[in-house]
């Protein structure tokens, strides 16, 4: 008995398996890369969540226990433009918000949305060192 010899087809079947392969492998070198392109690691928090866990912190006599574990420039959240442009507005607009201290820092904040280094207001004592 002979054996059977495989003969490889060209044609349009072979060339088609030949692209969605290469697709499949550029959108695998695509994913790699757009995963290391990302150096610096953040997580979106609403600030619904970030208002509710400090103020148990803070209930908790744990404020300054917290702030020792950051490292000073980690101790700052971003927060978008307009988000705190409608917190100002919201703080002008109810008086006894207004009257507070923090609530006076927050108005008379002037921060560039450009600038980076700019913190508008609420910086804990231990933001310098």
């Amino acid at each position: 008995m002979a054996k059977k010899r495989v003969i490889a087809r060209s044609g349009k079947a072979g060339a088609r398996g030949k692209s969605r392969a290469k697709k499949r492998d550029s959108a695998a070198k695509r994913r790699k890369t757009s995963r290391r392109k990302s150096s610096s690691r953040h997580v979106r928090v609403s600030l619904y969540g970030i208002a509710k866990l400090l103020n148990a912190v803070e209930e908790h006599g744990h404020s300054d226990a917290l702030a020792s574990k950051l490292p000073p420039a980690k101790k700052v959240v971003s927060l978008h433009f307009d988000a705190y442009k409608a917190i100002k507005e919201f703080v002008r607009s109810k008086p006894k918000l207004r009257a507070h201290a923090l609530g006076q820092t927050l108005l008379a904040s002037n921060c560039d949305p450009d600038d980076p280094y700019c913190i508008g207001f609420g910086s804990h004592s231990s933001m310098t060192g």
